[in-house]
Parts: C-alpha cells; sequence; structure tokens
C-alpha cells in the first residue's frame, strides 16, 4: 500500500487499473485482506446495458454504479473481507470453483414481436432472467400509446428509472381488471 501510494504521489509509473482498485479499497477498508482481491480476481468494468453472469460459488465483488443483481434462491451469501459484517473465511475457501476465467458477458435477446424488450438469460439458468422494457419517450410516451408487453408467468419486479408508467392489468381467467401508476422518483 506504502508503495503504491507512493508511486501515485511521485507519478513514477501509471498505475494499472488493479492498483488503483487496491488503493480505493483501502481508504474504505484499510488493510483489510480483502483489498487484495483485484489482484486475484477478473476486474470487470460493465457499461450501462451490459450483464454478467457467475456461476454458483463463484466470488464476486460489486464495487459502485448501479446495477440489479439477480440470483437463485439460497442462504449462502459468505464474506472474506472488505465488509464489517461476519466474515467466514474458512466456509468460503471450501465452497468455491476456483475457475479461473473470465465472466460471461450476456448479450441481450431482441423479443422478436415486442422490439423493445430485451431480454438477459444465463445460459443453462431456468431460475431467473431479466427483461429490459425500453420505451423512447419521443415515441411512444408522447403518443400516449397502450402498449401490450407478454404475460410474465413467474414472480416478477418492475423498476422504473425513469419517467412514470401507467398499468392497466386485465386477468382475462379471472374476470379482474386493476390498474395502478408507478413514477421512477416516487417508486
Amino acid at each position: 500500500i506504502n508503495r503504491l501510494n507512493e508511486q501515485q504521489l511521485q507519478q513514477l509509473q501509471q498505475l494499472s487499473n488493479s492498483d488503483n482498485l487496491v488503493l480505493k479499497l483501502n481508504s474504505f477498508f484499510p488493510l483489510d485482506v480483502g483489498i487484495l482481491s483485484p489482484y486475484l480476481m477478473n476486474y470487470v468494468h460493465l457499461q450501462p446495458g451490459q450483464a454478467l453472469f457467475l456461476s454458483a460459488n463463484e466470488p464476486h465483488a460489486y464495487i459502485s454504479g448501479d446495477c440489479i443483481e439477480c440470483m437463485a434462491s439460497s442462504d449462502n451469501v459468505v464474506r472474506a473481507g472488505l465488509t464489517p459484517k461476519l466474515k467466514d473465511v474458512e466456509t468460503l475457501c471450501n465452497m468455491l470453483t476456483y475457475n479461473c476465467a473470465f465472466p460471461n458477458l450476456l448479450e441481450p435477446i431482441i423479443n422478436q414481436q415486442f422490439s423493445f424488450i430485451s431480454t438477459f438469460a444465463p445460459p443453462g439458468i431456468n431460475d431467473f432472467y431479466l427483461d429490459k422494457i425500453e420505451l423512447q419517450s419521443k415515441h411512444w410516451l408522447t403518443t400516449n400509446q397502450f402498449i401490450q408487453i407478454p404475460i410474465i408467468q413467474n414472480h416478477s419486479i418492475l423498476f422504473i428509472f425513469k419517467g412514470s408508467l401507467k398499468i392497466h392489468y386485465i386477468d382475462l381467467n379471472n374476470n379482474n381488471n386493476q390498474q395502478s401508476i408507478i413514477d421512477a422518483k416516487t417508486g
């Protein structure tokens, strides 16, 4: 840490992304063993709209920015550093897969019928997937049109990141009619 700080101050050489991240992590968790993890793990910088998939028992850390993390139902969140919470290094070491491959970046699958829907689906995983519904305000929201989207047969969570949405839901099986208004600011 001292060497990295000295190099940064003297600008002797350009620090790597991993070196800069180690210094950043050290500022949050001084001298925690976890600050060395950027040297042992893949450092992936996702751009807006990108997604990646990690299998079960793959170590990961989320550093900054906004993200949605989807995972199968489990109770096995195990920590070994960079947290004030309980650390269980032995359990973590026993459960890891030690896969050294780069994580799978997921390419969105554009819905053929509804071109404003992109699906991020991890290969071989049926527990979850993520649909991104992106309506361009210049077209959809200014025309005050109704937009029909396919019915999702599973439990779902809807996030509104910008603007507002009026949902009109009709359950044809039970003749049930419901309506909701959701705004990005009030949620």
